[in-house]
């Protein structure tokens, strides 16, 4: 006979007599039976049935959301591979302040781009980068009044 014929009649004969034991261990699994073993006589050494194992899912808790209201310079950002622009402020004392998307909760950011502006909002302190999650108002600032130019002399302008 070939080998392939005795590997081949092998395999179904192993197959055939272990899948009714894999099928009745898989059966008591699901159903939760954990194995119990009674105690034995003196002598020998007790035994007790197995607990079972809870997995629990760690669930992240978000940390509390702060109140802002900041002034500062609203600036776009490009970031490659994503989609649309991101948009940072960034205030007197150089923090910065990530806003949420444009349009999202019906705030355009994009109109103040580049401009000086008040932002009130919900959002997370971090310990390089604020975010805003929420935007609940938002005013242009008048930007501050260039110094006037000297006066020439009356004499100079004879």
């Amino acid at each position: 006979m070939n080998r392939w014929l005795i590997s081949a009649v092998l395999a179904m004969f192993v197959a055939a007599y272990t899948a009714p034991v894999f099928a009745e261990g898989a059966a008591a699994a699901a159903a939760g039976d954990a194995p119990k073993v009674e105690k034995k006589a003196e002598g020998e050494a007790a035994t007790t049935e197995v607990p079972k194992v809870a997995e629990k899912k760690v669930k992240r808790v978000p940390p509390a959301m702060v109140e802002f209201t900041v002034t500062g310079k609203v600036t776009k950002l490009e970031k490659p591979g994503k989609k649309g622009p991101s948009f940072q402020l960034t205030d007197e004392a150089g923090n910065r302040y990530m806003l949420p998307p444009d349009g999202k909760k019906g705030v355009k950011v994009s109109e103040f781009v580049d401009k000086i502006v008040t932002i009130t909002g919900k959002g997370y302190k971090g310990s390089k980068v604020n975010s805003f999650r929420t935007i609940s108002d938002i005013k242009e600032v008048a930007a501050p009044a260039a110094p006037a130019a000297p006066a020439a002399p009356a004499e100079a302008a004879k």
